[in-house]
C-alpha cells in the first residue's frame, strides 16, 4: 500500500490520492487502522481549518477546529466502511490520524505563496504570453489545476522539492521500523518519489513576494490578468492573486479595467478551444464520455472540504438526540 520510501533509519509510505474521488482511500484507511505499524506523524498538500493558521511544515490543529463531541462522533462512525464510502483519501485520513492521535502536518507550500513567487519572477509580456499559452492547453482537459501548475515551475516543481524535503525529514528524524504517511496527489507521489534523494533549500523556496499595499500599475495589471485567467479556467480560486475588496482605492478603478479586459479575452478564446475540444470528444469517444456523465450522476464523492458540513450534521444529530431524550 503506497511507496515505502527510506531516510535514515525511518521511513515514508507515499500513497497518492486523487481530489474529491475515493482513489487509494481504504489503502489510507488500512494503513492508519494499523495498530501493529501505526505511523508517527501524517503530511498531507492539503488542509481544511479554517479558523486557524496553517505554516508549511507545521501540525493542522484538526482538534481545537471542530467541537470535540461532534468530531467525536465522526470519528466512530467512519469505522463503518459505508460512511466512508464516499469519502475521499484525503477525507479518510484526516478522520483516521484523528482517532488515533496522529498528528497531521502540512506538508506543501500555500498557493498565495506560489502565486506570489510567480508574478515577482514573471515580466507582464511574458505572463500575458503565458496566460494565453495557458487557457489553450487548460480548456483541451479536465483537470484545469493539474494541466496549469505543470506548466509553471513555482506550482509544480518548487511545491514537489517542498514536500521532498519536508517528508524526507520527517521520515529521517524516526527509529528503526517507524514510519511516517504522506497522503498527496497521485501525480505528486510521482514527482516525490523522483526527488527523494535531493535536498532542497527550504528557506530560499518559502521566501514569499506579497503585494504591496497600494500597487503599482504593471502589478497590478498582471494581478488583474492573472485572476482573470484563473476565474475563466477555474484552476485556482481568483482571490490567490486578487481581492477586490483588498485594494488600495486608487487601484481599484484599473483593476476592475483591466480584469474585465483580459476575462473578456480569456472567455472567448477558452470557449472557442473548448468546444473544438469537446466536439472531438463527443466523436472520438462517446463511451468514455458516457461513463464519466455516469459517474458524476452517480454521486459526488465528499473530499477534505466537506468535513467542517459533517462534523455539523453529527452535531446536530447529537443535539437533537439529547433533546428527546430529555422530552421523555
Amino acid at each position: 500500500m503506497g511507496t515505502v520510501l527510506r531516510a535514515g533509519r525511518g521511513a515514508a509510505r507515499v500513497i497518492g490520492v486523487k481530489y474529491g474521488t475515493p482513489l487509494n482511500a481504504d489503502a489510507v484507511w488500512d494503513v492508519l487502522e494499523n495498530s501493529e505499524r501505526r505511523p508517527k506523524r501524517v503530511l498531507m498538500e492539503s488542509f481544511c481549518c479554517p479558523s486557524r493558521e496553517v505554516v508549511t511544515g507545521g501540525r493542522v490543529a484538526y482538534e481545537e477546529e471542530f467541537d470535540e463531541d461532534a468530531m467525536a462522533h465522526v470519528m466512530a462512525s467512519s469505522a463503518d466502511p459505508s460512511v466512508r464510502a464516499r469519502w475521499s483519501g484525503e477525507l479518510v485520513a484526516v478522520v483516521a490520524a484523528m482517532r488515533h492521535g496522529i498528528p497531521v502536518h502540512f506538508c506543501d507550500r500555500l498557493h498565495g505563496v506560489s502565486f506570489n513567487r510567480y508574478l515577482h519572477r514573471s515580466s507582464k509580456e511574458d505572463l500575458f504570453l503565458d496566460l494565453l499559452k495557458a487557457v489553450d492547453r487548460v480548456a483541451k482537459v479536465e483537470d484545469a489545476e493539474m494541466m496549469f501548475s505543470r506548466a509553471v515551475p513555482e506550482l509544480w516543481e518548487e511545491r514537489h522539492k517542498v514536500a521532498t524535503t519536508l517528508i524526507r525529514r520527517a521520515a529521517a528524524e524516526l527509529r528503526e521500523g517507524e514510519e511516517v504517511v504522506a497522503v498527496v496527489g497521485d501525480w505528486h507521489r510521482q514527482e516525490i518519489e523522483k526527488l527523494w534523494d535531493t535536498d532542497a533549500d527550504l528557506d530560499e523556496l518559502l521566501v514569499d513576494y506579497p503585494p504591496d499595499p497600494v500597487l503599482s500599475d504593471i502589478d497590478l495589471d498582471k494581478r488583474a490578468a492573472m485572476a482573470a485567467l484563473l476565474a475563466t479556467t477555474m484552476a485556482y480560486p481568483p482571490q490567490l492573486v486578487l481581492v477586490p475588496g483588498d485594494l488600495a482605492e486608487e487601484n481599484r478603478e484599473r483593476a476592475g479595467r483591466t480584469y474585465n479586459s483580459y476575462r473578456t479575452l480569456f472567455r472567448r478564446r477558452f470557449h472557442e478551444h473548448r468546444a473544438g475540444w469537446q466536439e472531438h470528444e463527443e466523436v472520438a469517444t462517446k463511451e468514455d464520455v458516457a461513463k464519466r456523465l455516469a459517474e458524476r450522476a452517480s454521486g459526488a464523492t465528499l473530499g477534505l472540504l466537506a468535513l467542517p458540513r459533517i462534523v455539523n450534521s453529527s452535531r446536530m444529530m447529537l443535539d437533537a438526540a439529547a433533546s428527546g431524550a430529555g422530552a421523555s
